[in-house]
């Protein structure tokens, strides 16, 4: 809500927009010259370019607002009707570029042929000798055609540095931002693409304005804590959770000092690599003969460690068994594991491996109340800050407490008449998917953990906080310690603060857990079959249904459609950890 909310303010900020012209059908036909990276589009019509465009301190402008740098024309498409080149070339004598090859005559028959004949009397005018080898540019009253040239060279004519760009923490990182204007304010949204944590220097075309970071997760609205201005721009240190997003909302004038750089003067370490490996592939009829190797094209998308398809005759580019009934059988390894899939035509597949081992921050910098930098640290740490002022700044963390594993055996309890026994007690934390007991194994919906765990009185000093790390968790985990409820986590990193509720000595902590559908109703394919089906979908209400009776084989789910088949491995599920006592201190850089 607060995405949409930030996302539908002002109006979006690009730089280049892409005329769809007026051929039928009418394309967005983007990527003709290719868009450098750093800069955004729009794709507009005949319409608004007839009624309203003009042109303000050389950029087109619409009666939205929306203003563009350059207008680029569909490479492939010759036609356009004398009315809107003329609008163009309206546009071009007052200052406007444009990119894109000549038109050739009109798409319409009115006024033909009298209308071709205006075409090329026109683009004669604007284009002149350009021909989009040997000349590739026109000047036009205030504005220039051009034909041939890339857009980055366009832009760097007319010194039009890119609105966003990064510098990530290694080469994949990856990054997707877009950009809005209201009233004053610049708004910027960052998306951290990758399922892991990140952090990159951004860019934006923005000066003399603070940085603030606006969270989206959590409402919380905070200063940039590291930021610098130099060339137009202005550069901020953003940290990402995995698959992690920020605004970042520039709408006050910048003023006194502030911090420029941080370092603890460790070299960071790289991330290792998914390790998602496909052995064998085979996409092909499910009886009989007819099939494809796609071992090596399975290989190429799961070059991330991640797998999201769908089994079906477009993705491997040809149907191997016309007229019969497809799957796709993968041998794979999942960081090191061996697994076997077989998915019906028709079907998603996803596959994932665990996530790299790239560490979360070890420490972090904000603003405090007061407006004067503070360091947390999970670890003894020397933090030096240099302000823009060249003035250093340091914050020393010693004697933070280690980490604390909290093993040994967990309570796991179960709601009743879903499959599972009432309770279990694990040795050890592990996905439900591999206790013994199949009520376990295919239970759907939230469990209930609980323990007992000894907190030292070391761990509770002034200036530290005292925070709960889940490790991994499938799906979402709601956490209370000493029955004070400490809220719901629904995406990593799972952690939570229990400074406010813990206690030195015994605490009581327990975790409900929620996981995802499909393990119930895999393990429901594993029990006869309790209505008619016609393929994938229902073929008639059953009547035990009907006449609200239990289905006659033990199934606790109904379905109208057939999701999943019984050789369809479930889903991990459940709190696998490892859990975490973790210290955290507070220190005021001085």
């Amino acid at each position: 809500s607060r995405c949409e909310f930030l996302l539908q303010q002002g109006r979006a900020v690009a730089d280049a927009a892409y005329f769809t012209g007026e051929s039928a059908p009418v394309l967005m036909r983007v990527g003709d010259p290719a868009l450098p990276a750093g800069y955004d589009y729009d794709a507009i019509n005949a319409d608004v370019l007839l009624h309203g465009a003009t042109v303000k301190n050389g950029r087109i402008t619409l009666a939205s607002g929306a203003n563009y740098t350059v207008l680029i024309l569909p490479p492939d498409d010759p036609n356009m009707t004398p009315q809107v080149l003329q609008c163009i070339a309206g546009l071009v004598r007052d200052g406007a570029t444009v990119v894109g090859t000549p038109p050739q005559h009109s798409p319409s028959l009115a006024a033909y042929p009298n209308c071709d004949e205006q075409v090329k009397k026109l683009t004669g005018e604007l284009w002149g000798p350009c021909d989009g080898k040997s000349i590739l540019e026109n000047s036009c009253g205030q504005g220039r055609m051009i034909w041939g040239k890339p857009l980055a060279d366009v832009f760097a004519a007319q010194k039009l540095i890119a609105d966003f760009e990064f510098s990530g923490a290694d080469s994949a990182t990856s990054l997707v931002s877009g950009h809005r204007v209201a009233g004053e304010a610049e708004i910027y949204f960052v998306s951290n693409q990758r399922r892991e944590s990140d952090s990159a220097d951004c860019k934006f075309r923005v000066s003399g304005k603070i940085p603030e970071l606006w969270h989206p997760d959590t409402g919380v609205i905070e200063r940039a804590p590291v930021w610098n201005e130099r060339g137009g721009r202005t550069t901020v240190h953003l940290a990402f959770d995995p698959a992690g997003s920020v605004f970042v909302v520039f709408r006050s004038a910048s003023s006194g000092d502030h911090i420029v750089a941080e370092s603890d003067g460790s070299v960071a370490q790289a991330a290792s690599a998914p390790k998602l490996k496909i052995l064998h592939a085979v996409y092909g009829a499910a009886k009989g003969s007819g099939e494809m190797d796609v071992t090596t094209k399975l290989s190429e998308l799961a070059g991330s460690g991640h797998l999201d398809i769908v089994a079906n005759n477009k993705t491997f580019g040809r149907d191997p068994a016309g007229m019969r009934k497809k799957e796709l059988r993968i041998n794979y390894e999942l960081d090191g594991k061996p697994g076997h899939v077989t998915v019906p035509e028709g079907k998603k597949l996803i596959l994932t491996a665990p996530p790299t081992t790239r560490q979360s921050p070890q420490w972090e910098t904000s603003i405090a109340a007061d407006g004067q930098p503070v360091v947390k640290a999970w670890r003894d740490v020397s933090v030096e800050l240099q302000t823009a002022s060249t003035k250093v700044l340091h914050a020393n963390a010693v004697g933070v407490p280690t980490p604390q594993e909290i093993s040994g055996p967990w309570t796991l309890n179960f709601p009743p008449n879903w499959g599972a026994p009432p309770s279990v007690t694990l040795d050890k934390l592990i996905s439900w998917t591999a206790h013994p007991d199949k009520g376990v194994k295919y239970f759907s919906g939230t469990a209930r953990y609980e323990k007992e765990i000894e907190i030292p009185a070391e761990r509770f000093q002034a200036g530290h906080q005292l925070w709960l790390d889940l490790g991994a968790v499938k799906n979402f985990a709601e956490v209370s310690l000493n029955g004070q409820d400490l809220g719901i986590l629904w995406k990593p990193p799972f952690r939570v603060n229990l400074t406010v509720a813990a206690k030195p000595g015994v605490n009581k902590l327990v975790v409900k857990v929620t996981n995802l559908w499909p393990n119930r109703l895999i393990g429901d394919e594993q029990l006869p079959p309790d209505v008619k089906w016609d393929g994938l979908k229902i073929a008639e209400w059953p009547q035990w249904l009907l006449e609200g009776k239990p289905s006659p084989t033990g199934r606790l789910t109904f379905t109208t459609w057939h999701h999943w088949t019984k050789d369809m491995p479930p889903l991990e599920s459940g709190l696998l950890g490892p859990v975490t006592l973790r210290t955290a201190e507070i220190i005021p850089a001085r």
